[in-house]
């Protein structure tokens, strides 16, 4: 092995100690926020980073061949969990929760787990970290050994996950709007760190073959993660309700999220709104756009009937609402005519009424006065046959 008199391998070792405290603490930062889609699998992406980073630095700072065994070995889990997770992150924040059932979480992990075991008991079968042995490296021992079947079989397992979930945010990235663009690159970008590393690592690249680099690029990556769903903002609704209502559909379409404030907006919405109305309270831009809300609201001269869906999770938790607004301008118009037209109706006919009780007082009094002379006349006439 090459002298690692060259790099500064404290520095190495406090960045491997940074990155697993920031790793540890912000995972629980983000477990207490882990309700948002994709915050327990950032906790537990970090958590797992965090893990891996300050156990490759006891590794690195230990002078024993057993502490650097144990350290290894208790790293096996959580790098054997990296992938998973990392799917699961990418199904969550992506929208397709019905994708993660409990026979396909158990087919994802199976793998993982049956490394873990082979790596724990390598010593009896061979399949697994070959030839493992302390090197001497600069002022350092450092723990070396090469992969054996079950290893490059976890490391296809391993960076075929991390191929499809990038496939499938480049998915993400394609079906959205640009608004939402940003976090979608944020998290491609963020993936390129453990990939590369993990290369760089396998490969052995440079002067310093028995370094790993992978436990921070895990860290920084779980810091991009971080970033995209509790800085950038979640997709929860937005995603969910772009495969309902599409952006080409006349009628204006509003996303809101489980927090009251709007997520995304159609074109036809958006050219109702202010620019700003994305991340504003749906109750300050629409005081009467409530859920539940069903009659019609006026918005610069026009009428609106509002159709409201909730957006819910595999677990029915509430992941916000979709209003759809549908232009009944015209068909209020229509029901304010006939509505008109059937008040000059009733006027009319009172108006007749009116009229006919009129005549009738006035014809009252002659209609008596004939019918009196008609009487006397007839009584008359009575009288004149009895004489």
């Amino acid at each position: 092995m090459s002298d690692l008199g060259a790099l500064p391998v404290q520095a190495y070792l406090v960045a491997c100690l940074l990155a697993g405290v920031i790793g540890l603490w912000l995972g629980r930062v983000a477990w207490r926020d882990r309700t948002v889609p994709g915050g327990t699998e950032v906790a537990l992406y970090l958590f797992c980073g965090g893990g891996i980073s300050l156990l490759y630095a006891v590794r690195v700072a230990s002078g024993s061949e057993l502490a650097m065994a144990v350290a290894l070995n208790l790293a096996t889990p959580f790098v054997a969990a990296v992938p998973g997770i990392w799917m699961a992150f990418v199904l969550a924040f992506s929208g397709r929760d019905r994708w993660r059932t409990e026979e396909r979480v158990v087919a994802l992990a199976a793998p993982a787990f049956i490394w873990v075991l082979t790596a724990w008991s390598s010593a009896t079968h061979g399949l697994s970290r070959q030839s493992l042995r302390p090197v001497v490296e600069g002022p350092f021992t450092l723990l070396s050994f090469g992969l054996g079947p079950a290893d490059w079989a976890f490391v296809v397992y391993a960076y075929g996950l991390c191929l499809a979930g990038a496939l499938v945010v480049i998915d993400l990235y394609h079906r959205t709007g640009n608004r939402y663009r940003l976090q979608t690159f944020v998290i491609l970008l963020g993936t390129l760190f453990p990939f590369l590393a993990g290369i760089i690592t396998i490969v052995d690249f440079g002067s310093y073959a028995a370094l790993a680099w992978y436990p921070a690029a895990l860290v920084v990556h779980g810091v991009f993660l971080y970033g995209t769903v509790f800085w950038l903002g979640t997709l929860d609704a937005a995603v969910v309700a772009r495969d309902t209502a599409v952006e080409v559909m006349q009628d204006p379409v509003i996303v809101a999220g489980s927090d009251g404030r709007i997520r995304d907006l159609n074109p036809a919405a958006e050219s109702l709104l202010s620019d700003d109305a994305v991340g504003a309270s749906l109750s300050a831009v629409f005081p009467r756009l409530e859920v539940g809300v069903e009659h019609p609201i006026a918005i610069d001269g026009r009428q609106f009937d509002i159709q409201e869906d909730p957006i819910t999770d595999p677990r029915g938790t509430d992941r916000g609402h979709v209003f759809l607004l549908r232009d009944v301008t015209e068909r209020e118009r229509r029901q304010a005519e006939l509505e008109q037209r059937e008040t000059e109706l009733e006027r009319q006919n009172e108006r007749l009424e009116d009229f006919a009780g009129v005549v009738s007082h006035d014809l009252r009094n002659p209609l008596a006065a004939a019918t009196a002379a008609v009487e006397l006349a007839r009584h008359g006439d009575d009288g004149e046959e009895a004489l």
